[in-house]
């Protein structure tokens, strides 16, 4: 019947909002998630290239705008890093 047929398309449009919404916010933690891997890449070939092995205060500041989970893969990285020079 037509009830039906519209309660089916209306159940059906708020489940494309939903799905629109769930989208977008997929889309915006995917480009959160590519800022963060940049910095975290810039502070990286900062280090890398740095020609005093010491961390710069420049290099410091970038680190508070990551999550702790990069800055704890970051920790390791600059160990490598320092370990590297060392030898």
């Amino acid at each position: 019947s037509l009830a039906v047929l519209k309660a089916d398309a209306e159940e059906a449009r708020l489940m494309a909002g939903q799905l629109g919404m769930e989208a977008e916010r997929a889309r915006q933690a995917e480009v959160e998630a590519q800022q963060q891997a940049a910095l975290l890449e810039e502070a990286l070939d900062s280090l890398r290239h740095a020609e005093n092995p010491h961390l710069q205060l420049h290099q410091l500041q970038l680190l508070h705008r990551l999550p702790l989970s990069s800055i704890c893969s970051l920790q390791a990285q600059i160990c490598s890093c320092l370990r590297t020079v060392e030898q």
